[in-house]
């Protein structure tokens, strides 16, 4: 059955929505429809007033791609924005998700350079951390660059293996965010997303196993520390 868009939480400064695999986040072009963006301003309209980083996106604090599926945040007027797009940039901003791998990888994808890292046991966290360039035709996919690249961002994905073999599952925790970033760095140590052929994960599924469940971030209004989960 296909799943449609819900409102998760409904905060005077923002709101928390609920956004389907294979719905895109915002438009890429002006006139395009069917995004997650359109379907909350069809009840919020305001939240097109909001001036984001890019004209298109309004008050979306974040992006999903088009086959993620999980909690988005938007922000319902411009000091929110502001504000929690300055916490983002804080590393205050928490995203959580859950991942599903396809099982191991032993010979990496072109283009990829060497890890070198080790996966702990499972249930202890690790970090994964560097770079990022637009990579392929289109330049649909990234590949990671080393930590200490000259000139480039840092990104940084805390990960825990929750079991080993295929099928094992990941939770991937992010602050800034990078295009793919979660899934070019479970294809970087070895482990790619089920069904995420971009980056060498085999499955029959429509859309890579990747869920945004949870967020952790400031409310603009009150101060306080507000948790979020699916």
């Amino acid at each position: 059955m296909f799943e449609r868009p819900r409102i998760i939480r409904e905060a005077p400064s923002y709101l928390a929505v609920y956004k389907p695999p294979g719905m895109h986040s915002a438009p890429l072009r002006t006139g395009e429809g069917g995004t997650l963006l359109e379907w909350a301003a069809s009840r919020f309209p305001g939240i097109l007033r909001v001036r984001g980083r890019k004209a298109l996106e309004g008050g979306l604090l974040h992006r999903l791609d088009y086959g993620t599926s999980g909690l988005a945040l938007i922000a319902r007027n411009q000091a929110a924005l502001e504000a929690l797009a300055s916490e983002q940039e804080r590393d205050g901003f928490v995203k959580e998700y859950e991942a599903f791998s396809a099982g191991r990888r032993e010979k990496p994808l072109p283009g990829f350079p060497p890890w070198g890292g080790e996966i702990p046991p499972p249930g202890e966290s690790f970090e994964v951390t560097g770079a990022f360039r637009h990579y392929g035709p289109g330049r649909r996919a990234v590949r990671p660059l080393p930590a200490g690249a000259p000139g480039k961002r840092v990104y940084r994905t805390v990960l825990t293996m929750k079991g080993q073999g295929e099928g094992s599952r990941f939770t991937a925790t992010i602050t800034r965010g990078f295009r793919h970033q979660i899934r070019c760095h479970l294809a970087w140590i070895g482990w790619p997303l089920l069904n995420d052929g971009l980056y060498g994960g085999a499955g029959g599924g429509d859309f890579p196993a990747l869920r945004s469940r949870g967020l952790r971030f400031t409310d603009p209004d009150t101060g306080k520390t507000v948790v979020i989960r699916i």
